[in-house]
């Protein structure tokens, strides 16, 4: 996790707690640059404490305490329903993908 600062264009900027996020497109963007790309995946919403609270569970499941958190998922949506109406709609992903083109090193994010 770390904090990312994120720049809209005509609106105040944002600064998140992000972590990784593991999303389908690990496989999709490294085709649209030559060599072996890397690709990073962060997110985050609004309020810090949901980035750690997931953070956590993942622990969870990792050290198989338990095999799944998917069935607190109608509580985690009751929750966020309730919880919508204290921040915004302005959550934040951050994709960084790098690699080389000849021997030049390049970044996109």
């Amino acid at each position: 996790m770390k904090w990312t600062k994120f720049a809209v264009s005509g609106k105040p900027a944002l600064r998140r707690l992000v972590a990784l996020a593991d999303v389908p497109d690990h496989q999709l963007l490294p085709d649209r640059i030559a060599g072996k790309p890397a690709v990073t995946f962060r997110a985050g919403p609004e309020f810090a404490w949901q980035t750690i609270a997931l953070w956590l569970l993942g622990w969870l499941v990792r050290l198989r305490i338990v095999r799944s958190v998917s069935g607190l998922s109608p509580i985690a949506k009751r929750l966020q329903a309730f919880l919508s109406g204290f921040g915004s709609d302005r959550s934040a992903m951050s994709v960084v993908l790098t690699g080389k083109v000849g021997d030049q090193h390049i970044m996109r994010r």
